[in-house]
C-alpha cells in the first residue's frame, strides 16, 4: 500500500515537472517564432521603404 501510494505521489510530481518543462519549451519556439515574424516583416519594410512601394 505504502509503495504504491508513493509511486502515486511520485508519477504525479514527474508528470507535472515533464508538463512545466513542455509547457517553457513552447513558449520559447512560440516567442523564437514571433521574433523571427518581426525580422522579416522589418526587412520586407525596408526593402519596400528603398523601393517605394507599400509593404
Amino acid at each position: 500500500m505504502a509503495a504504491s501510494l508513493e509511486f502515486i505521489v511520485n508519477g504525479a510530481r514527474e508528470a507535472h515537472k515533464k508538463d512545466v518543462a513542455k509547457e517553457l519549451e513552447e513558449l520559447e519556439e512560440k516567442k523564437r517564432k514571433e521574433a523571427e515574424l518581426r525580422r522579416n516583416q522589418a526587412a520586407r519594410k525596408n526593402v519596400a521603404t528603398r523601393t517605394r512601394r507599400t509593404p
